[in-house]
Formats: structure tokens, C-alpha cells, sequence
């Protein structure tokens, strides 16, 4: 009966052992699948970045760009601009989960980071804001250069590293180009810089994309 037990065992502990040429595919095909996901996470944020900056940031500049002397964007204007973030953040967030859905270890170890690093920069950035308006700092730079610019500065900096960290070259040089246009931008005064700010970077995530697509089709 033990012999039978035993030979029952062993062959059950067979059965179950993967074998290593069906392990190798199955772990090609789970980084096959993974880097797939990635690859549709930077193409759908970089469509979505495309269309949601010149629409938001035109918003604002629409409204500000007869201002003499700049006060700073009207309150319609700002209630549009975050209405407009809050759908992007629900696409965003969304599409995010769907295509990242089975991905884990360092991918999302990595991701808490960045989003940790997001979390830090945006309050710090507006902290800052209320630093100068608290220091009485003109109105110009307040409302106009300073968030037009340093939070896509910013932002753009935090999604290099993260592209960087998946070898995505495509979306780092990108990101690299989004934080470039924010600081040019900030030669174009307390309205331009809006536009500027809002139509170029949407212009390199629109090129990011058409990359993205071309890339894609030729794999």
C-alpha cells in the first residue's frame, strides 16, 4: 500500500511540474503581454495629453488674453480647465487599470513611486504659488507665468524618469521636450504662456503618439 501511495505521489509531483521550454514561453508571453500594456498606457495618455492641454490651457488663455492689466484667469474659466482635468483623470485612471491589469513586481513598486513623486511636486508647486502670492509677488508671475509653466516642468521631468525606468525612449525624450516648451514658455508673458505652454506641449504628445502608432504597426 506505501509503494502504491508513493508512486501514486511521484506521479501526481510529475504532472504538476512545468515543464522548462513550456515555463520559458509562458514567461515570454507574460512579458510579451506586460510590455504590450505599457506600451498602450504611454500611447493612450500621450493621445490624451494631446487633445486635454491646447483645450484646457486654450481655456484659460481665451479668458485672459485681453487682460490689461493681467488679473489672472476668471472663475468660469478655471471651473471649465478642472472639469476638463477630472474627466481626464477618470479616462486616464481607468484606461490605466484595464491595460495594467496583471502586471506587478517592480512596475508597480515603481509606479507607487512616481505617483508618490507627483503627489509631492503638484502640492509643492502650489504651495509655492501661495508663498508668492503671500510675498505680494504681481499678479504676472501668480496667476499667469508661474502656473502656466512649472507644474508641465515639473511633471515633465517626474514622466521622464518614470519612461526611463521602462526604457521607453519615445516617451522620455518626450517628456524631456514638454519640460523644455514649459520653460520657453515662460518668455511669452502672463497670457502667452498659456497658449504656448498649452499648444506646444500638446503638439509633442501629439508627435509622441504618431510615434507610438507608427512604432506599433511596424512591430
Amino acid at each position: 500500500m506505501s509503494e502504491s501511495h508513493d508512486s501514486n505521489e511521484s506521479s501526481s509531483v510529475e504532472e504538476e511540474t512545468l515543464d522548462p521550454r513550456d515555463a520559458a514561453v509562458l514567461l515570454s508571453e507574460t512579458k510579451r503581454k506586460a510590455s504590450v500594456g505599457l506600451e498602450l498606457n504611454s500611447l493612450v495618455l500621450s493621445v490624451l495629453g494631446s487633445f486635454a492641454l491646447p483645450i484646457g490651457f486654450g481655456i484659460i488663455w481665451w479668458s485672459v488674453r485681453h487682460q490689461h492689466p493681467y488679473q489672472g484667469p476668471t472663475v468660469d474659466a478655471i471651473g471649465l480647465f478642472y472639469l476638463l482635468i477630472l474627466v481626464i483623470d477618470v479616462v486616464a485612471v481607468t484606461t490605466l487599470r484595464r491595460t495594467s491589469r496583471g502586471v506587478g513586481g517592480q512596475y508597480k513598486k515603481n509606479r507607487r513611486m512616481l505617483a508618490g513623486m507627483g503627489g509631492v511636486g503638484l502640492i509643492g508647486t502650489f504651495t509655492i504659488m501661495g508663498a508668492l502670492e503671500h510675498a505680494h509677488v504681481s499678479n504676472v508671475v501668480v496667476y499667469g507665468i508661474y502656473p502656466a509653466t512649472v507644474p508641465l516642468l515639473v511633471g515633465g521631468l517626474i514622466g521622464a524618469v518614470a519612461a526611463s525606468q521602462r526604457e521607453d525612449w519615445t516617451v522620455y525624450f518626450a517628456a524631456l521636450c514638454i519640460s523644455v516648451v514649459a520653460a520657453g514658455a515662460a518668455f511669452a508673458g502672463p497670457a502667452g504662456a498659456w497658449a504656448v505652454s498649452g499648444f506646444g506641449c500638446g503638439a509633442v504628445f501629439l508627435v509622441c503618439a504618431g510615434v507610438k502608432l507608427y512604432q506599433r504597426h511596424a512591430r
